[in-house]
């Protein structure tokens, strides 16, 4: 071994742990969930029915872009006591053509708990024509949504 190369080889040593701890971290802080959760809600209303709705969007369509609030109208279920209609509007751009398009998401709760409501219930409809929607992921997130 040549004692020349010794400091570049040491160094390399050093350099690969740091890079690969560096990039561990970065994904373990990229697969952090943030999905909210309707067991903790808190007080602001349409910041947190805008954060239900993108985590809609996402799970529907996750290749869909630039999702965005467009309203909400929490409603008295008429048929059953203690529970609500959650209807949320949001817009999503497609990732190919950038068209925008309109979903309508209705969120079925029960609130008999007021401190803790629990989704028991996502319809969700949007006007694009190819639907390649990953429906199923709405049953896993009405798991995170009522942890």
């Amino acid at each position: 071994m040549n004692t020349q190369s010794l400091p570049r080889w040491v160094a390399g040593l050093l350099v690969v742990p740091v890079f690969f701890g560096t990039l561990a971290l970065c994904v373990f802080a990229a697969g952090e969930d943030t999905t909210p959760t309707f067991k903790k809600r808190g007080d602001g209303e349409k910041k947190f029915y805008e954060e239900v709705g993108l985590s809609v969007i996402k799970a529907v369509h996750p290749s869909g872009i630039s999702a965005t609030f467009v309203s909400y109208e929490l409603r008295d279920d008429k048929t059953k006591a203690d529970r609500k209609d959650l209807m949320i509007k949001m817009e999503y751009k497609g990732p190919v053509t950038r068209k925008i398009f309109q979903a309508d998401i209705l969120i079925k709760l029960d609130t008999r708990n007021n401190q803790a409501w629990e989704v028991l219930h996502i319809d969700y409809k949007d006007n694009n024509n190819i639907k390649s929607g990953n429906l199923a992921n709405l049953e896993r997130l009405i798991k995170q949504l009522n942890r």
